[in-house]
């Protein structure tokens, strides 16, 4: 079974879909978006306030920069904005458990039928976990993502969740499979929860992390250390294995507090293995512009080496590009270099930003979506997708030199609305430049 191959579609499209611009949003979301009215759900335990109230302010590294020509209280304001519209777009209740409790799910689209993805869950739990206190519905909400991923376990583990969940939750071509990023995130919420609520709450959300945390565990490569595509995945198969992976579910700064909260060394294992393998690719494979590919494979059977994945790997002709999976490395690497310090994810971000920044001469307008690893743009030239633009920018707080630019590019796509996967982004993005990500530890 193969549960990604679908996410090349849906994202080509999102290229055709004009440019909306993000409303004014003051106050508290509108409940318009859900299609069932929750008004006064039972609650489990005491409803404490957040302990980590929106905004944070978080001090990075020193030599961290953010953006410039808007004041703290702007930036808190746009990511606030954005959050509300997001939520406003996106989240929709399907209506209650049997004990009342409310369900939430993330759609794919701006449609009540456009399916669910555990990605989308995973980025709403991240959301509304950060954004309590600014939204006072926060916890709700989040409980409400959380027991739908709980509805919905894949075959082979009751503590992951089935990648891709039709409106109607009835079966579906692509079966009951995981997509190592979506849970990987939903772990990593349920650490923020713990932080931002405690767990005298409707969940033990730190019983339900460990959980996830241990399944995690099992779509790592046992000899690899990588993380695998999905619990569909034999670590011993012919075409895709232990060691055909997808950089972008590098996710260092996860690893870390997974390690933290279980005390289990396996973590920092698996976090050298990723950035062992992503050095050695991007320094034998793009060396000028030190991107990474899509999806990377061992150079030949046996091989402790990688190469870029070959075409049609797993979604399409440019799996072994940087393109709509690879564009959120940036994310996942400056994430944790702003807290760690760590050279081996500082470095190559500071590295691609300075290639960027080159390639298009410092215009912001001139990215393109997606390139070849010599740095080429694989669709002929520049083309505005927010996606490319905001994982750029979040790389370049990594460089002092680069204010100019990360402000050229905030201005681009701080006020954008593509869709799904482009407003997630950007919307991850803003908590980053915005100094309001925060450690679950």
């Amino acid at each position: 079974m193969n549960p990604i191959r679908l996410t090349s579609i849906a994202l080509a499209a999102l290229l055709c879909v004009q440019c909306l611009p993000v409303s004014d949003v003051n106050g508290q979301r509108s409940s318009s978006a859900v299609s069932v009215r929750d008004e006064a759900p039972p609650h489990i335990g005491v409803n404490l306030p957040p302990n980590y109230p929106f905004p944070q302010h978080t001090t990075y590294q020193t030599g961290i920069i953010q953006p410039s020509r808007y004041s703290q209280a702007q930036l808190d304001q746009h990511t606030s904005t954005y959050y509300f519209n997001w939520i406003s777009h996106y989240l929709w209740q399907k209506g209650n458990e049997a004990d009342g409790h409310p369900r939430y799910r993330i759609s794919s689209g701006w449609s009540i039928y456009d399916a669910t993805v555990s990605e989308g869950q995973g980025y709403g739990m991240l959301f509304t976990a950060l954004m309590a206190g600014e939204d006072v519905d926060a916890r709700k909400y989040f409980n409400g993502l959380y027991e739908f991923v709980i509805d919905h376990p894949t075959t082979n583990n009751l503590h992951m969740m089935d990648w891709y969940v039709p409106e109607h939750e009835g079966s579906d071509q692509w079966g009951n499979d995981s997509a190592f990023d979506g849970d990987c995130d939903i772990a990593y919420a349920l650490l923020i929860a713990e932080k931002q609520w405690g767990n005298n709450t409707r969940f033990d959300y730190h019983t339900e992390a460990i959980n996830r945390i241990a399944a995690l565990k099992t779509v790592i490569g046992p000899n690899s250390k990588l993380p695998m595509l999905g619990d569909w995945v034999d670590p011993y198969g012919s075409q895709w294995n232990e060691h055909s992976s997808r950089p972008s579910d590098f996710m260092i700064g996860h690893f870390r507090a997974f390690a933290i909260a279980t005390g289990d060394p396996f973590w920092d294992d698996v976090i050298d293995a990723c950035l062992i393998t992503s050095a050695q690719v991007s320094q034998d494979f793009s060396l000028h512009p030190h991107l990474l590919p899509d999806f990377i494979v061992e150079q030949w059977s046996g091989a402790t080496t990688y190469k870029p994945a070959y075409p049609y790997f797993l979604e399409g002709p440019n799996d072994g590009n940087y393109g709509w999976n690879a564009l959120r490395y940036p994310l996942r690497y400056t994430g944790d270099a702003i807290f760690s310090g760590d050279t081996r994810t500082l470095q190559p971000m500071r590295d691609i930003s300075l290639w960027i920044h080159n390639q298009t001469s410092g215009d912001p307008y001139g990215i393109a979506a997606g390139y070849d690893m010599n740095g080429a743009p694989i669709y002929g030239g520049p083309s505005y997708a927010p996606e490319f633009s905001c994982g750029f920018a979040v790389a370049a707080m990594t460089d002092p030199n680069m204010q100019i630019w990360i402000d050229d590019l905030y201005d681009t796509f701080y006020q954008s609305s593509l869709g799904y996967y482009s407003d997630s982004l950007v919307m991850l993005s803003m908590f980053l430049l915005s100094g309001n990500w925060w450690l679950p530890y």
